[in-house]
Protein backbone atom coordinates (compact mmCIF):
# COMPACT_ATOMS: atom_id res chain seq x y z
CA UNK A 1 0.00 0.00 0.00
CA UNK A 2 2.72 2.65 0.63
CA UNK A 3 4.69 1.91 -2.34
CA UNK A 4 1.50 2.30 -4.35
CA UNK A 5 0.93 5.99 -2.74
CA UNK A 6 4.63 6.16 -3.16
CA UNK A 7 4.44 5.65 -7.25
CA UNK A 8 1.21 7.59 -7.25
CA UNK A 9 3.09 10.99 -5.69
CA UNK A 10 5.83 10.64 -7.99
CA UNK A 11 3.25 10.51 -10.89
CA UNK A 12 1.84 13.23 -9.61
CA UNK A 13 4.94 15.52 -9.36
CA UNK A 14 6.00 14.62 -12.48
CA UNK A 15 2.38 15.02 -14.06
CA UNK A 16 2.20 18.54 -12.17
CA UNK A 17 5.87 19.28 -13.80
CA UNK A 18 4.87 18.39 -17.12
CA UNK A 19 1.70 20.39 -16.89
CA UNK A 20 2.93 23.35 -15.98
CA UNK A 21 5.78 23.28 -18.86
CA UNK A 22 2.69 22.41 -21.45
CA UNK A 23 1.80 25.69 -20.31
CA UNK A 24 4.10 27.71 -20.47
CA UNK A 25 4.74 26.03 -24.07
CA UNK A 26 0.96 27.14 -24.91
CA UNK A 27 1.58 30.79 -23.37
CA UNK A 28 4.87 31.29 -25.22
CA UNK A 29 3.20 30.04 -28.71
CA UNK A 30 0.38 32.57 -28.37
CA UNK A 31 2.96 35.32 -27.88
CA UNK A 32 4.69 34.07 -30.71
CA UNK A 33 1.62 33.71 -32.50
CA UNK A 34 0.42 37.38 -31.90
CA UNK A 35 4.03 38.35 -32.86
CA UNK A 36 3.53 37.09 -36.64
CA UNK A 37 0.39 38.47 -36.90
CA UNK A 38 1.90 41.96 -36.11
CA UNK A 39 4.80 41.05 -38.40
CA UNK A 40 2.39 40.12 -41.22
CA UNK A 41 0.56 43.56 -41.05
CA UNK A 42 3.81 45.15 -41.13
CA UNK A 43 4.56 42.99 -44.56
CA UNK A 44 1.29 44.35 -45.88
CA UNK A 45 2.05 47.69 -45.13
CA UNK A 46 5.26 47.69 -46.65
CA UNK A 47 4.17 45.54 -49.98
CA UNK A 48 1.26 48.22 -50.34
CA UNK A 49 3.71 51.15 -50.43
CA UNK A 50 6.26 48.97 -52.37
CA UNK A 51 3.21 48.95 -54.96
CA UNK A 52 2.24 52.50 -54.56
CA UNK A 53 6.37 53.79 -55.54
CA UNK A 54 6.24 51.34 -58.50
CA UNK A 55 3.17 53.00 -59.50
CA UNK A 56 4.74 56.69 -58.77
CA UNK A 57 7.95 55.22 -60.45
CA UNK A 58 6.11 54.04 -63.52
CA UNK A 59 3.86 56.95 -63.75
CA UNK A 60 7.18 59.38 -63.62
CA UNK A 61 8.73 57.15 -66.35
CA UNK A 62 5.95 57.74 -68.59
CA UNK A 63 4.02 60.24 -68.52
CA UNK A 64 6.26 63.37 -69.48
CA UNK A 65 3.43 65.29 -68.24
CA UNK A 66 3.03 63.97 -64.67
CA UNK A 67 7.00 64.04 -64.75
CA UNK A 68 7.73 68.05 -65.11
CA UNK A 69 4.57 68.73 -63.03
CA UNK A 70 6.06 67.07 -60.02
CA UNK A 71 10.13 68.38 -61.25
CA UNK A 72 7.93 71.91 -60.63
CA UNK A 73 6.59 71.55 -57.66
CA UNK A 74 9.17 68.99 -55.59
CA UNK A 75 12.28 70.55 -57.02
CA UNK A 76 10.91 74.33 -58.06
CA UNK A 77 12.01 73.32 -61.54
CA UNK A 78 11.77 76.65 -64.12
CA UNK A 79 11.85 76.64 -68.03
CA UNK A 80 13.92 78.84 -69.82
CA UNK A 81 11.29 81.80 -70.45
CA UNK A 82 8.96 81.04 -67.88
CA UNK A 83 8.73 83.25 -64.28
CA UNK A 84 7.26 81.88 -60.89
CA UNK A 85 4.58 83.80 -59.12
CA UNK A 86 4.25 82.40 -55.61
CA UNK A 87 1.04 83.88 -53.49
CA UNK A 88 1.11 83.53 -49.88
CA UNK A 89 -1.57 83.45 -47.52
CA UNK A 90 -2.42 86.14 -45.02
CA UNK A 91 -1.61 85.59 -41.25
CA UNK A 92 -4.23 86.46 -38.63
CA UNK A 93 -3.00 88.03 -35.61
CA UNK A 94 -4.69 86.70 -32.48
CA UNK A 95 -5.27 88.81 -29.22
CA UNK A 96 -4.11 87.83 -25.60
CA UNK A 97 -7.56 86.47 -25.16
CA UNK A 98 -6.99 83.96 -27.91
CA UNK A 99 -10.02 85.64 -30.56
CA UNK A 100 -8.78 87.09 -33.57
CA UNK A 101 -7.67 90.85 -34.72
CA UNK A 102 -8.05 90.55 -38.37
CA UNK A 103 -5.08 89.67 -40.91
CA UNK A 104 -1.60 90.53 -41.51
Amino acid sequence: MLLFLVITLIFMVVGYFFWESWNESQRQLAQLEKHKMELERKVQTVRARVRNNDEYLKRVRNDQEFFMNEVRQRLGYVAPGEFVLQMEQPRRLQNTTGGRLGTR
